[in-house]
């Protein structure tokens, strides 16, 4: 697999956009599968999670 060399802008070539609103059991599951194979291509993956000014854990 050949990946594309990077955007000089941000330097990711992709972002996983996490809206979450008091769902913190969801979303510690979320993150811990996207992980798994975010991993492999931290360099490359920008993670964003955005809260919505929740109250509560999340």
């Amino acid at each position: 697999m050949t990946i594309p060399p990077q955007d000089k802008t941000n330097g990711f070539l992709l972002t996983i956009a996490i809206p979450t609103y008091n769902r913190s059991k969801y979303l510690d599951c979320c993150l811990k599968h996207i992980y798994k194979q975010w991993i492999h291509y931290k360099e490359l993956v920008e993670i964003i999670v955005s809260n919505h000014y929740c109250p509560v854990n999340s």
